[in-house]
């Protein structure tokens, strides 16, 4: 197991934060690296890349630290559909994210598939299976020609986003008003986006994933909004899924998650510290999986304080003392 977190890489003063606290907390029990975020959308991070690749240059040259790379996330602006992997739009961005990846030597590549719709698209109009599906082989299709233009030798990973995207805002009151990414939520979708002779594969992000767990039994298979009724299921646990995904998983995005949205009861929390949410024992077992394998884990943990990254230093230590 590689441990990872994220980072800034447009900010030297967190990239230092960063390294300091894995030299502490993780120091010679596991290997570590970075996950390189590119915050901001097609407008952010991803427009300064002399100043990432500066940043970065001792890491990229050391054959034993890791670094990856998380495509542009726009969280504030999700309907612009600039980074639309469906787009013509969406897939020059990738080009700029995979040329950095080369420039900064960035052995993976972790992307959502930016396919937005909104409450008011979805509502009425049971989304397909056969309409996602053909949305999923256009995106891998278009990933997988970038891939080759671009000349980018790593592992590209899609990664599965929660049931309700948005579902962790308290200020959306009804499902019209809510945003959904629903081509890669159920266990199902992971094994579309696979193709591993193209060295495509999954991300699996835990906190996402428990989140459509949980959505999903409550349900009852009513009223998922996004979800075709053929993927409606009781959704299998982590390392269940894992093992049926073998060396399609590439990279688990790592932590706990509370609560699913409710309108006007309670909304879902993602990035919580391992131990703290709803997961219980599920995510031990898991995590016991991982540390057998070579699989990069990234810690994405929502710290509250960037400055000292107190729910990151409680998670590495959760995770190194649970294994």
């Amino acid at each position: 197991m590689i441990l990872l977190t994220p980072v800034r890489a447009r900010i030297k003063e967190d990239i230092v934060l960063r390294e300091k606290i894995l030299k502490e907390n993780v120091g010679k029990n596991y290997p570590y690296g970075f996950e390189v975020k590119l915050l901001g959308g097609a407008k952010g991070d991803i427009n300064y890349p002399e100043v990432i690749a500066k940043n970065l240059k001792s890491y990229s040259e050391n054959p034993d630290f890791l670094i990856t790379l998380h495509g542009p996330i726009e969280r504030k602006d999700f309907s612009s559909a600039k980074t639309d992997l469906t787009e013509k739009s969406g897939l020059r961005i990738l080009e700029k994210v995979l040329r950095l990846a080369k420039r900064i030597n960035a052995r993976l590549v972790n992307l959502h598939t930016e396919k937005i719709y909104s409450g008011k698209e979805l509502i009425g109009k049971r989304f397909s299976l056969e309409e996602k599906r053909m949305l999923q082989k256009k995106i891998k299709e278009g990933v997988i020609r970038v891939k080759e233009k671009i000349g980018y030798q790593g592992k590209v990973a899609f990664e599965n986003m929660p049931c309700v995207l948005m579902g962790d805002t308290p200020g959306f009151k009804t499902a019209e008003e809510m945003v959904f990414d629903p081509l890669l939520i159920t266990a199902g979708d992971f094994f579309v986006f696979s193709e591993p002779d193209k060295k495509i594969g999954v991300c699996l992000d835990t906190s996402h994933y428990g989140i459509t767990q949980k959505t999903i039994d409550v349900s009852k298979n009513k009223d998922l909004v996004g979800i075709p009724e053929e993927d409606a299921k009781k959704q299998p646990e982590l390392t269940e899924l894992a093992e049926k995904l073998g060396d399609n998983l590439f990279y688990v995005h790592f932590a706990d998650f509370k609560n699913i949205w409710v309108p006007g009861k309670s909304y879902s929390l993602e990035g919580v510290v391992p131990g703290e949410g709803d997961f219980g024992e599920e995510l031990e077992k898991f995590l016991k999986y991982l540390e057998k394998k070579e699989i990069p884990v990234m810690l994405e943990i929502y710290d509250k304080n960037l400055k000292n990254l107190n729910e990151t230093k409680k998670s590495i230590k959760w995770v190194i003392n649970n294994i």
